[in-house]
């Protein structure tokens, strides 16, 4: 199998774990507000995920395809950002701890700015972008951890669908963070994964994080942390 054929795989292993947990998220969005926008989230993976799939069907140019791809890459980070951004928001008890999120509302759009300004090509900005996003989303989440042990609730941990959904969260970026840091650093001087290998990883770690989601939710639905 080559590169190409396996990360295909891995984009529709990740795409047809986004609709499930869309649906799921959907019906939970009433249920609790943290809930309210995440299955947007997963919608948006799947919209970009078939988008960039059609893309790559058509005789374009290779470099007009990936700036294509790169713009509807930027809409999902963007997505992607504000639609965990709520849920956080909404979840932390802290107050200090929302205050520091209600800090990124102000700053994240400056750096979306600061990655489109003439001169800089968005095809390498977009990954400046998303290691920025991916490290101020893990602060959020280990917020959540430490809030446990200082707010415990009745509630245990493995029966809550916010457990998942940050333990998902989590392990997404904090397993390819380190992989997107070393891409210009290690891989492509010394070699050992190509950028097809580093996107096809992204991809099952997108996957993995959408199933951790739906564990959560199909914890007990009248049990809300």
């Amino acid at each position: 199998m080559t590169d190409r054929a396996f990360y295909t795989l891995t984009q529709l292993f990740s795409t047809s774990c986004g609709v499930i947990v869309s649906i799921s998220v959907y019906k939970l969005r009433n249920v609790g507000v943290q809930y309210k926008y995440l299955y947007i989230y997963p919608i948006a993976s799947f919209l970009q995920n078939i988008f960039a799939l059609i893309i790559n069907s058509t005789f374009l140019h290779a470099d007009k395809k990936a700036s294509i791809i790169s713009i509807s890459i930027y809409a999902f980070l963007i997505i992607e950002f504000y639609s965990l951004y709520y849920y956080f928001v909404k979840s932390l008890k802290y107050n200090k701890s929302r205050k520091i999120l209600s800090f990124y509302r102000v700053l994240y759009p400056i750096l979306v700015l600061a990655c489109w300004m003439p001169g800089i090509n968005p095809n390498t900005s977009k990954y400046l972008l998303y290691l920025i996003q991916g490290g101020l989303l893990l602060v959020p989440c280990t917020f959540f951890v430490l809030e446990q042990f200082k707010y415990p609730t009745q509630t245990e941990a493995l029966k809550s669908p916010s457990f998942w959904i940050t333990v998902g969260i989590s392990f997404y970026f904090a397993c390819t963070l380190p992989l997107f840091i070393m891409k210009d650093f290690v891989f492509h001087p010394f070699g050992g994964i190509t950028d097809v290998g580093i996107h096809s990883i992204n991809q099952l770690c997108y996957g993995i994080m959408f199933l951790l989601m739906l564990k959560g939710f199909k914890c007990n639905n009248q049990v809300i942390s």
